[in-house]
C-alpha cells in the first residue's frame, strides 16, 4: 500500500487559497444559518444579531465572489498566488469538501454549485434590503451599546420590536434551509 502525500506537507509547498476561501464561506453559511433561525425564534429584534447577520452576508458574498473568480479562471490561467493549472471542477471540489469536512452534503456537486448561488444570491438581497429600509439597526446598535464597568462590549442583548417586514425576510431566508 503506497499513502498519498500530501502537498503541503512538502518543502515549499504552496496552500492552495481556494481551501482557505471554500472553508471561510463555509463559516459564513453555518453563521447566516445560525443568527437567521435565532432571530426567527425571537419575539424581538436584536440589533448585535441584526449587525452580525449584515456581516455575515457580506462575508459570505465576499467569499463567494472570490471563488467564483477562481472557477472562472481554472482552465484559463494559474493563479498567481497558487502557481498551477486546475483542471475544470477542482474548485467545486475543494468547496464541496469543505462544507462536507462539517457534515454539510448536497445529493450532487451540480446541486451544491446551483444551491450556493442562489443562497448568494438571497444573502445579497437580504443584505441589500437591510441597508436601504433597516439601516437603523446600526444607529440603535451603536447609540444603545452595553458596556461593562471595564469599557468592553457585553453580551447583553440590545432589543428593540423587531418590524413585520423584516420578520418576513428572515422567516422566507431561514426558509431556503432544510427543515432541521
Amino acid at each position: 500500500m503506497a499513502l498519498p502525500i500530501p502537498y503541503d506537507a512538502l518543502l515549499g509547498a504552496v496552500n492552495d487559497p481556494a481551501e482557505h476561501e471554500a472553508l471561510n464561506l463555509r463559516t459564513q453559511y453555518a453563521w447566516l444559518y445560525r443568527l437567521a433561525r435565532d432571530m426567527n425564534d425571537e419575539i424581538e429584534l436584536d440589533l448585535k444579531r441584526a449587525a452580525q447577520l449584515a456581516l455575515h452576508t457580506r462575508k459570505f458574498r465576499l467569499w463567494y465572489d472570490k471563488l467564483v473568480v477562481r472557477m472562472a479562471n481554472e482552465t484559463i490561467a494559474a493563479d498567481p498566488d497558487y502557481p498551477v493549472v486546475r483542471a475544470q471542477g477542482e474548485i467545486r471540489a475543494v468547496i464541496e469538501g469543505a462544507f462536507a469536512l462539517r457534515r454539510t452534503r448536497w445529493a450532487t456537486r451540480a446541486a451544491m454549485v446551483q444551491e450556493l448561488q442562489a443562497f448568494h444570491a438571497e444573502a445579497g438581497t437580504l443584505y441589500d434590503w437591510m441597508e436601504a429600509n433597516a439601516a437603523a439597526y446600526k444607529q440603535g446598535f451603536s447609540t444603545n451599546r452595553v458596556v461593562s464597568a471595564d469599557g468592553d462590549m457585553t453580551d447583553v442583548p440590545i432589543k428593540i420590536t423587531k418590524p413585520p417586514e423584516f420578520a418576513t425576510r428572515i422567516a422566507a431566508f431561514l426558509a431556503l434551509f432544510a427543515a432541521a
